[in-house]
């Protein structure tokens, strides 16, 4: 900065921000001198500038270029008292405030609460845990989110109101999850039903903070070790499951040591004459397969039990179910899922009668 442009800095008293706020959600505006009554502040675009005095949030002030004037401002001139007049009859022409520039684009973050779900489970029993994940919003009442921010904290520091809106979208997502009631194991299984829900149900619980989320989404759970094991053995089986149907999908599965050459693959179409068992895709979904059952039937029956072990809570995932693949056979469906538990229901119902979950149609 040159010597001129000090000079004017230093007696312009005009309210501007010089470094870029644009990836800050709440930034506080520097204030070294107090404000002068009369002089301009400039917001940038895309911010909104909340002014708060004496612990109390008084005007909101939208992008642009503002007089600072009991007009553009009229709370916080009241409650400042500067429009009263002194014993010599002069107003004050000084005051001090802070300045929080609020940003008002949608915003991505990372999310993990502080209140952990308590969900039960055939397979794990009771599982605690936390959630962790992203979630898109945007600000809609920036008064409101800063008077939420200043409730445990005398001021708010940059970087910190990010950090306690993600907590807050932890302890209300993994609150979601508590309420549903949801099976511990259809959550791992069934990420795109879950995702859908949290989507649906996410979007207005943080409204007492001013802020409305657009989407959520849970990648990963942190788990006690003992669950953490479980979990990772049954996602692991379900692994071996995908690698062994990937083989019979394509029209090859192994057969018995004894009727072919131990490991040989044939043809899934082709009977095999002595009437030999194909050997196990998984003990734990198909048992004692017969190769007199068709092509077909064979692919409906492992279909009806596969999914992606591969990820937990993603949103890319493709679970396979009896709804899709009764419909992949059948000229007119008649069967669906259900968008939250993922229950194989009447393609006609209104409800599921597992999970009582709205269907649309």
């Amino acid at each position: 900065m040159g010597l001129i442009s000090f000079i004017k800095s230093f007696f312009n008293k005009d309210l501007e921000c010089k470094e870029d706020i644009s990836n800050h959600f709440v930034f506080m505006f520097p204030l070294v001198n107090l404000i002068k009554v009369d002089r301009f502040i400039t917001i940038p675009n895309g911010f909104e500038a909340v002014f708060v005095a004496n612990d109390t949030v008084c005007d909101v002030l939208h992008e642009g270029k503002h007089r600072i004037t009991n007009a553009s401002l009229p709370v916080l001139f009241n409650k400042l008292k500067l429009n009263r007049a002194n014993k010599k009859g002069k107003t004050p022409s000084k005051f001090k405030c802070d300045i929080y520039f609020v940003n008002l684009s949608d915003i991505s973050t990372n999310f993990i609460g502080q209140n952990p779900f308590v969900l039960k489970s055939h397979s794990f029993g009771k599982v605690k845990g936390f959630t962790e994940g992203m979630i898109d919003f945007r600000v809609v009442d920036s008064a409101k989110l800063i008077e939420f921010l200043l409730m445990d904290m005398p001021y708010i520091k940059n970087g910190k109101g990010i950090e306690m809106l993600s907590v807050c979208a932890g302890d209300e997502i993994n609150s979601i999850l508590e309420k549903s009631d949801t099976n511990f194991k259809d959550i791992i299984m069934h990420p795109n039903a879950i995702h859908k829900y949290l989507e649906q149900e996410m979007v207005d619980k943080l409204d007492y903070m001013g802020v409305r989320v657009l989407d959520a989404e849970v990648t990963a759970l942190r788990l006690n070790k003992k669950v953490q094991e479980k979990v990772n053995k049954y996602l692991s089986n379900q692994s071996e499951f995908e690698e062994q149907f990937e083989e019979f999908s394509t029209g090859k599965v192994k057969v018995e040591a004894g009727t072919k050459k131990e490991n040989e693959l044939v043809d899934s179409e082709t009977m095999i004459d002595n009437g030999s068992k194909v050997q196990e895709l998984d003990s734990y979904f198909v048992n004692d397969l017969k190769t007199t059952t068709t092509t077909k039937d064979k692919a409906k029956d492992i279909l009806f039990n596969r999914s992606d072990p591969s990820i937990l809570f993603k949103n890319k995932g493709n679970v396979r179910t009896q709804a899709k693949v009764e419909n992949d056979f059948n000229s007119t469906p008649t069967l669906k899922q259900c968008k939250f538990c993922g229950e194989t229901i009447d393609v006609n119902s209104s409800f599921c009668p597992k999970c009582g979950f709205r269907q649309d149609f």
